[in-house]
């Protein structure tokens, strides 16, 4: 009753002197009568005693025992072999060959995380995001793995197992250069694997043990205390996307005053990519999905809570399983602030889901554009008090270029393969429904049937790869080129007449301000907040999204201008670092996160 009163109060305080403040503070009253939602037993399974794995260097790195136990002491002991490991009671070894090659500091927190939560009899770190049977080794098996003590012989002689034995991959990217594709057939042969999922069986099927009681005390982990507030980040997976670079990149620029940790909840398909390699020398990362299935992930979440005590929870993007336990989120970090950034379009996605009192429990809320703002203010009546309008941030100085002569285009043309002598047109994203790239091949088909010379550019990978490969192939295969990923956009941007965005939402995409910032002008989808940034420099033109004839029309038109597009982009790019810069809209963050801390006292 009380929740349908709630539309009603707000129309009633709106009208009254003072309403906004009267309104937070009936929320916050609210808040604390409300009983507490119900949490996922904590403690459910058996503890039993700590797990402790002992750990012999390799010969050409004597010292990485005693670095990796210096990071979890309770946990992990230098031992000379598996005798030793016996006497000092030990239920696990690590005994790799190489340290070059081996597990290290920053798969730590998610292998300590698995060991602590269910009493397997090994885990294999893969350095592959592809699923079994398939995985990647950097070097031997033994420098991925940790194993039973009582398995010692199957991973160290390459024995059958006297046992059926269970254990779990780890999908844990990146690796050191040089991971070599193999499956567990070729590197485990010997044992008969089987495997269900991330589940591994040797000698027999997978028999999946129940949790230990994870969440009940804190990992044991030394956590350095640097007197900063620590920021949870819960960037849901760790994919090549705007999104995560975003957050990459404001974490890397605050760790000056705070510090972070990193957990994601979602299952990583290898067409998404990773950006792990950029995640983990910012902050603790732990993959809660590599861990356990989504039913498990609210204990795996308190036993991290319990370890690093955060003071603001920062969400850059949302799931359908922390929707489901945004209450009891609210509930776990009843003391920390809750920074929501979830939503990236008005109309569908995790918009529908604002109304939930678990996400309206939350402390901020970040519009990443005009029109998400409105309708968190106007149609859902959320507190304006309560929402920052923050845009997305981009490494400015990387963008910072002078343009590319002649010389240079050559240059960048040998390692891209992008043509210097061509007009090139560009788009760069995801292959998902979201981006439409089937009609940025529609402009390149209808392009090729007019006999134009343009050349296009798809840069980017996801679930319609396939489908945009057989498009090109049947109707533009002399004038579209596909990168499935480049890792540095500095190298392409000069070698484009223009960047298409033709997608069917978005808030505002960080490839374009890239794009903008190193002078290219710009043709996209009037959607988010494309088109006022876009009005604002004078260097683009947009369309209505989902409309064939309207992106045809408009692309036309924007051609023919195009000169005058190129000249107000490149006058306009130096304005476009600033007003982005990494340090600009990290400094927007920052405040938010302290309002929010501010709210819980």
């Amino acid at each position: 009753m009380i929740e349908h009163l709630k539309p009603l109060v707000r129309r009633i305080l709106a009208g009254m002197p003072g309403g906004a403040a009267a309104e937070r503070f009936l929320r916050r009253l609210y808040r604390r009568l409300s009983p507490a939602p119900a949490l996922p037993d904590p403690t459910a399974g058996s503890a039993g005693p700590l797990p402790v794995i002992g750990i012999v260097a390799p010969p050409d790195a004597p010292g990485l025992a005693a670095r990796l136990a210096a990071a979890a002491p309770a946990l992990l002991v230098p031992v000379s072999g598996p005798g030793e490991a016996a006497v000092r009671g030990c239920r696990y070894l690590f005994a790799p060959l190489s340290g070059a090659a081996a597990a290290n500091d920053r798969d730590l927190h998610t292998l300590v995380l698995a060991v602590m939560h269910r009493d397997l009899d090994f885990l294999l770190i893969s350095r592959s995001l592809e699923e079994a049977p398939a995985l990647a080794l950097a070097g031997a098996l033994r420098d991925q793995t940790v194993f039973a003590l009582d398995a010692a012989p199957v991973f160290l002689e390459g024995c059958a197992p006297a046992r059926p034995l269970t254990g779990r991959l780890l999908r844990l990217p990146p690796g050191p250069a040089g991971s070599t594709p193999t499956t567990l057939e070729a590197v485990l042969g010997f044992a008969a694997p089987r495997w269900q999922g991330a589940w591994i069986g040797l000698g027999g099927p997978p028999a999946v043990p129940p949790p230990r009681a994870t969440a009940g005390t804190a990992l044991p982990l030394a956590v350095t205390e640097t007197g900063q507030p620590t920021v949870l980040v819960l960037p849901i997976f760790l994919a090549v996307g705007g999104v995560e670079r975003n957050t990459v990149e404001i974490v890397r620029t605050l760790r000056p005053r705070w510090d972070f940790v990193m957990v994601t909840s979602e299952r990583l398909a290898a067409r998404q990519g990773s950006l792990h390699h950029q995640a983990a020398p910012l902050a603790p990362v732990y993959d809660l999905a590599e861990v356990a299935e989504n039913a498990e992930h609210f204990i795996l979440m308190a036993a991290v809570a319990r370890t690093h005590r955060p003071r603001v929870v920062w969400i850059c993007n949302g799931s359908p399983w922390l929707v489901h336990h945004a209450a009891a989120l609210r509930s776990l970090f009843a003391d920390a602030g809750i920074v929501d950034q979830q939503v990236y379009d008005t109309e569908r996605g995790w918009i529908e889901h604002y109304p939930d009192p678990g996400i309206q429990s939350f402390d901020r809320f970040i519009a990443i554009n005009r029109r998400i703002r409105d309708v968190f203010t106007g149609r859902l009546g959320m507190d304006p008090a309560r929402i920052d309008l923050i845009y997305s941030a981009i490494d400015a100085p990387r963008f910072d270029r002078p343009e590319a002569d002649a010389a240079e285009r050559a240059r960048l043309s040998g390692l891209t393969g992008i043509p210097a002598d061509r007009r090139c047109f560009a788009f760069i994203g995801r292959l998902t429904d979201q981006k439409a790239p089937l009609n940025f091949l529609e402009l390149a088909r209808r392009s090729a049937a007019a006999g134009s010379g343009d050349r296009f550019v798809l840069i980017g990978d996801g679930e319609l790869a396939g489908d945009c490969e057989a498009f090109i192939a049947a109707h533009c295969p002399d004038t579209v080129q596909r990168i499935p990923f480049c890792n540095d956009l500095t190298l392409v941007y000069p070698l484009l007449a223009g960047l298409v965005v033709s997608s069917r939402y978005e808030g505002l995409p960080i490839a374009m301000l890239e794009a903008m910032a190193m002078g290219v002008p710009v043709f996209a989808t009037d959607v988010g907040d494309i088109r006022p940034v876009l009005e604002d420099c004078g260097s683009g033109f947009t369309v209505p999204p989902d409309d064939a004839e309207a992106l045809a029309e408009g692309f036309a038109r924007w051609l023919a201008d195009l000169p005058a597009y190129t000249a107000a982009a490149r006058a306009a790019a130096p304005g476009v670092r600033d007003r982005f810069a990494t340090a600009t809209i990290a400094g927007q963050y920052e405040e938010s996160w302290r309002r929010a801390m501010a709210t819980r006292g």
